[in-house]
This record gives structure tokens, C-alpha cells and sequence, in this order.
């Protein structure tokens, strides 16, 4: 298995669905209770539904599409509320920043080239241009708009946890392939910090240009424990305020991971269109 596949497989929450129960519980009730009856609605980074309650929602939705860029993960919410092949539920697999996987294959490749050929003697230097050189190419050329629905596709849109993993694959391959080496300049994981704003704008755009009526947006406002902003989510959080300074707003805590003590507060911002 290669690197960036073992990466996304520990992205995968084996206790997820049992422990965020009240979590989903309240989330979910949250959008019954701001959302019309018969309507369309769409999940942005649906993955396994585990922070969402899909055999509640179908009763009160005529359609509900999911996307993801995982497919496994789709199929696994699907099985977890028995409604795979669901008719009236659809998924969508796509990219939402346009980085497609075969570039985060790439980029480990390439590092852990560098690496098998210098072992820990490595220049960090040269690794971290190597590195520059290769993420400045895919920045550079990302489509303007890499996911394109037809405006008003959807009558009410979700967002929740989405921003925090649409910028962090890349560090995440960085920081595991270096951490064995005695010395690593920010340089590269500064560089990358400074590209989030524009992907979560991007984003953004084009998920209020697919949807009409109201957009749910969930963010890591701070981790608890560590009292620390979250990179991706508040960056959203501050677009979504300067898009919508009188969007209704709570805060609600999300249980990550209990067993470590890792615990989101979460600012859920509602857009009404």
C-alpha cells in the first residue's frame, strides 16, 4: 500500500458513528428544523455520514445527494443506513479543490525517492525545494472552478468538517516522510498554510452558486483541549463572515475522538439566500 493510501485509511473513524451519536443527533435536528419539507438536499464531504443521520433525513428530503471524493466511504454510509440503492439518495464523487489523488501519489513518490537515495543525511534544503517546486505546479494549474453544478442544483447545502481536509493531505505526506530527519524548515508547510485561503474561497464560491435557499457551514472553531484554531476551518469561518456578517450562528461540541480527549467546539454559520 502505498503512502498516501495508508494516510487515507487512517482517515477512516472505526467508533465514529457510536461515539458521535448526541453529535449527529443535534446536527441533524438542526437542519429538519431550519430546512422545507420535499426539498433538495446536498451533503459536501458526506463521507460516511457518521456526523449526519440519512435514515432521518430521507423522510423529510424528496432527494438527498451526497459528495465526496471517497467512494468507499459513500458506500459505507449507504450500508450503514440501509439505503443502498436508495432511489431517491445520490452520490457524487468528485475533487472539490481539483487535486486529484494521483498527485498526492506523486508527491510521496517523490519524497521518498529523495529519501531512499540520501537516507537521513538528506539536505534539507534540496528536499524542500524538490518539494516547493513540485506543489507550485499543482497550485499554480488548478482549474478556476474544478467542480461545476448548474446554479440553484440544490435547495439547501451542508458543510460540515469539510475545510479542515481540503488543504491538509499534502503536510500530512510532508510531515510523515520527514519525520525522521534531525532538521525541517517551515518553509514548505508555510507555503502550504498560504494556499488554504484560496482553495476555501474557491470552494465556497461554488457552493453558494449551486445552492438557493440556505447553506449549513460546521467548522472547527478551536480544538479543546488545545485551545488552538484549526487551519482550513477558520479560514472558512472568516469567509463565510465576510460573505454573511448577519448569518445566524451557535456553537455546538463535537466528541472527535473521546478516547483521546480530542474534542472539537464547532461554529455551525447558517446562510440564508
Amino acid at each position: 500500500m502505498t503512502l498516501y493510501r495508508q494516510l487515507r485509511s487512517m482517515q477512516r473513524m472505526e467508533h465514529a458513528y457510536e461515539d458521535w451519536r448526541s453529535y449527529r443527533d443535534t446536527m441533524t435536528s438542526y437542519i429538519l428544523a431550519h430546512t422545507g419539507a420535499d426539498t433538495h438536499l446536498a451533503i459536501f464531504g458526506a463521507g460516511a455520514c457518521n456526523d449526519i443521520d440519512l435514515a432521518r433525513l430521507i423522510s423529510h428530503f424528496q432527494k438527498i445527494t451526497l459528495i465526496d471524493s471517497e467512494s468507499e466511504s459513500l458506500k459505507q454510509a449507504l450500508q450503514t443506513y440501509q439505503l443502498t440503492d436508495y432511489p431517491l439518495i445520490q452520490t457524487v464523487v468528485c475533487e472539490l479543490t481539483g487535486i486529484h489523488p494521483n498527485r498526492y501519489e506523486e508527491f510521496s513518490e517523490l519524497l521518498l525517492e529523495h529519501i531512499r537515495l540520501f537516507g537521513t543525511d538528506t539536505e534539507e534544503a534540496l528536499l524542500s525545494e524538490t518539494a516547493l517546486s513540485y506543489l507550485s505546479d499543482v497550485y499554480e494549474h488548478l482549474p478556476d472552478r474544478p467542480v461545476v453544478f448548474a446554479a440553484d442544483s440544490f435547495d439547501y447545502s451542508v458543510s460540515f468538517g469539510l475545510h479542515s481536509q481540503l488543504n491538509n493531505m499534502f503536510a500530512w505526506i510532508w510531515e510523515a516522510v520527514t519525520a525522521s530527519l534531525p532538521h525541517k524548515s517551515p518553509s514548505v508547510l508555510s507555503y502550504l498554510a498560504e494556499q488554504t485561503p484560496s482553495l476555501v474561497k474557491t470552494t465556497n464560491d461554488m457552493i453558494f452558486h449551486c445552492t438557493k435557499n440556505a447553506i449549513f457551514f460546521a467548522n472547527e472553531r478551536k480544538n479543546i483541549a488545545l485551545d488552538t484554531p484549526v487551519s482550513g476551518a477558520m479560514e472558512c469561518i472568516l469567509d463565510v463572515r465576510e460573505r454573511c456578517p448577519s448569518c445566524a450562528t451557535a456553537v455546538v461540541d463535537w466528541p472527535f475522538l473521546p478516547a483521546q480527549n480530542i474534542r472539537y467546539q464547532m461554529l455551525l454559520q447558517t446562510v440564508t439566500l
